[in-house]
């Protein structure tokens, strides 16, 4: 029995022999991590994001590092790493309230600085029976049902109650029982729209409307061109009495003692815009407005004119405007003369102008500012300007190009020039509520760019200052 005993013990200590040096030789590296500063992309409040940091192990054994940061970023307590393996700490920032945040993250005895702004939720507007809020989810503003039974008034509707989301109740009585208004309801209440009476054949009767008859004529101001004109000629035809009739052409009249252009004048930044009520196309040039029928240009002689200077235009085929944009003033053609329209938003030089078919509103991108290249969104309806909020935005330009698919649905934004002048090729799409980056081949870097805004079935006309080609696409 004593030899079985003996026995053993010498086989564990051989066993044994040599381990009490192995675990002394064995080497235990601290966990290695990148110290640069994070910086957490701009969050809304009640959102969250998340960065990583690789924590890597050199040594053959597993560790457990100790973290803390203060709020309003957050990690776990510890955190292990096996050995010779690399780990990713997620260190989430959660912002607790508008403004900048910073803190120091502690890893073992290392540091790294983290930091983050937090954004406000933008306020979102409702609407009868849906109450706006901001989807810290998705990003972006969204609507809820209002309790059914609750009070409402949609401007269309009287004391109503909503019912799943709807506003029911009394409708409202639009009729102002003028003959010249068209009477509708819309989300401000009723409106009445000046009727559009239609034009007459007669160059010397003009359209006109009275509560009594409707839609009629009156005679046109004496002196009005109602015949072609030629400066050559010994003749004018003009309006008298509402009479179109010859008269001997004055010597102070606009081509007394004058060199007759053949041409539009030359213009380096002028646009075209297709004139829905007079069927032709318009532009301006120098603060003079010109129209082309498709066989020669003629200066028109509107009681009001576009300033000279640069100027984005947009063709509102709704509502058959010309909507153009300069410096910071909104104008609009239609048809007789130019109106200015508001001096909202703030000033911008060269920005993407385009007319949403759908939505009907044009829409305004970026422009040269005060700060360089902008990257806002506006939208005009006919009334005012509103700022767009999306979720997504092309970097900041100005000098590009913007147009409607009426295909697809979307507005198209193609290259420009950011705030160093450097060339953009890049394509986005505007659905009304966010742009897309549209990964897809484009033509090659350009800005300065021209083009003309006509309705489909238009003519394409280029001016180039001296020349003009016409052809139809």
């Amino acid at each position: 029995m004593f030899r079985i005993v003996v026995f053993v013990f010498v086989v564990v200590l051989a066993g044994c022999n040599g381990c009490p040096g192995a675990l002394t030789n064995t080497q235990v590296d601290p966990v290695r991590f990148s110290t640069e500063p994070l910086r957490f992309p701009d969050t809304a409040v009640g959102a969250e994001t998340v960065l990583q940091l690789e924590l890597t192990n050199p040594s053959r054994v597993r560790q457990t590092v100790t973290i803390a940061v203060d709020a309003p970023f957050f990690v776990p307590p510890s955190y292990e790493v096996p050995a010779g393996g690399t780990e990713a700490l997620s260190i989430t920032f959660r912002p607790e309230g508008p403004g900048e945040a910073s803190a120091v993250l502690q890893v073992d005895e290392g540091e790294v600085a983290v930091s983050g702004l937090g954004l406000p939720p933008p306020m979102c507007a409702g609407a009868a029976c849906r109450i706006g809020r901001f989807d810290v989810t998705t990003m972006q503003c969204t609507t809820d049902l209002a309790p059914d039974g609750v009070g409402c008034t949609d401007g269309c509707v009287e004391a109503g109650q909503c019912a799943s989301g709807a506003c029911v109740g009394t409708t409202a009585l639009c009729d102002d029982a003028d003959v010249c208004t068209v009477d509708a309801c819309g989300d401000q209440g009723c409106v009445h729209v000046p009727r559009e009476c239609p034009a007459s054949s007669d160059p010397c009767q003009v359209p006109s409307c009275n509560s009594q008859d409707g839609c009629t004529t009156r005679d046109a101001d004496d002196g009005t061109v109602c015949g072609a004109e030629s400066c050559i000629a010994d003749e004018v035809r003009v309006c008298i009495s509402g009479q179109c009739v010859a008269r001997p052409r004055p010597e102070t009249a606009r081509c007394s003692k004058t060199w007759v252009p053949l041409v539009i004048p030359a213009s380096w930044d002028s646009k075209l815009a297709w004139d829905a009520v007079n069927q032709r196309i318009i532009t301006s040039v120098g603060g003079l407005t010109w129209s082309w029928d498709g066989s020669s240009w003629a200066q028109q002689f509107p009681p009001s004119t576009l300033p000279a200077g640069a100027y984005e235009v947009a063709v509102d085929s709704w509502r058959k405007r010309v909507v153009a944009w300069s410096g910071s003033d909104t104008y609009e053609w239609d048809g007789t003369t130019w109106l200015h329209r508001g001096s909202e938003p703030e000033p911008r030089t060269a920005p993407a102008l385009a007319y949403d078919a759908k939505r009907r509103r044009t829409v305004r991108f970026g422009g040269g500012g005060l700060n360089g290249h902008g990257n806002d969104t506006w939208e005009w309806d006919g009334a005012r300007w509103e700022k767009r909020l999306p979720t997504h935005v092309p970097p900041g330009r100005a000098y590009a190009s913007m147009a409607w698919d009426p295909v697809r649905e979307k507005v198209v934004l193609v290259g420009g020039a950011d705030t160093n002048f450097a060339r953009l090729s890049d394509t986005w799409e505007w659905d009304g509520n966010d742009w897309r980056l549209v990964p897809v081949n484009t033509p090659p870097d350009r800005a300065f760019r021209g083009h003309a805004h006509l309705e489909p079935a238009a003519p394409l006309v280029d001016a180039g200052g001296r020349r003009v080609r016409h052809r139809h696409a």
